[in-house]
Order: C-alpha cells, then sequence, then structure tokens
C-alpha cells in the first residue's frame, strides 16, 4: 500500500479516483486510502531496512562456509518458504 504513494497516477487526497484507489476502496471498503497509505508507509518506515518489504529482495551473500562431515546445511537465506513453523530453528548441544 505504501508504494501507491510514488506512483504518478494517484493524487494525495482521500478523493483520489486512481485505480489504485478506486481498487482497495472496492475490494476492502476503505473510503480513505490515501490515508491508509500514509499509515502503512509510517508503519513501515519504523523498521529497519533487513525487515522492510519494500527494500529490493537481494539474498544474503556469504563465503562458503566450512563443513563437517557430520553437519546438516541449513538454507540460511532470508526469504523463507513454506508453513511457519519451518522457518524456525532451534540450536542445541546433545
Amino acid at each position: 500500500l505504501a508504494n501507491v504513494l510514488q506512483e504518478e497516477q494517484h493524487l494525495p487526497w482521500d478523493e483520489c479516483e486512481c485505480h489504485y484507489c478506486m481498487d482497495v476502496e472496492e475490494t476492502v471498503g476503505c473510503k480513505h486510502p490515501h490515508t491508509c497509505f500514509l499509515q502503512a508507509k509510517e508503519l513501515l518506515d519504523t523498521l529497519p531496512p533487513k525487515w522492510d518489504p519494500r527494500s529490493p529482495n537481494v539474498e544474503e551473500v556469504e563465503s562458503e562456509p566450512t563443513t563437517h562431515t557430520d553437519w546438516k546445511e541449513i538454507d540460511s537465506r532470508l526469504t523463507t518458504h513454506g508453513a511457519l513453523q519451518e522457518a524456525f530453528k532451534i540450536f542445541t548441544e546433545g
């Protein structure tokens, strides 16, 4: 929603009739789409860049790790897929 504020077609008031505002009004029932876009931007602006979904989706680049024969490789990318419980890893000894 926050990215709509950068679109040329969008006008900075709640009566804007660009297709973004009309779509939000029709699908969500929002009567003040520009205000909602501003609120979304304000909330996203509080996030560190690493967690901001507006940032470019660049995977972390790391050097190849040293491997050991009994190590199990984990997916260390920032982007997760699957169910929420599959995104958490717990490391313990023993």
